[in-house]
């Protein structure tokens, strides 16, 4: 089993993102799936509201929705996943 990092891609516009409202959706996962596909389908069924943004669109299954790279346990200590949101 590997490490897998999702997040949405940064470059989306408000008007083709499903996270183009930040609230009641996930913005990010580490899962731990054999491979990338593997933890996308852990993703979508795992997701909250992004899933609802247009029908069939599926963000964490698509590559041009979001982001999915393999964690490396070699390197630099740091932050893999820091998911902050305020509600004000």
């Amino acid at each position: 089993m590997k490490l897998f990092l999702l997040k949405p891609n940064k470059d989306l516009s408000d008007d083709n993102s499903p996270w183009y409202t930040r609230w009641l959706k996930c913005h990010g996962f580490v899962i731990k799936a054999k491979t990338e596909k593997g933890a996308r389908r852990v993703a979508h069924w795992n997701a909250s509201n992004e899933n609802d943004y247009k029908d069939e669109l599926n963000p964490w299954l698509n590559p041009e929705y979001s982001s999915c790279v393999e964690i490396i346990n070699e390197g630099k200590a740091e932050v893999i996943l820091k998911d902050y949101r305020e509600i004000i």
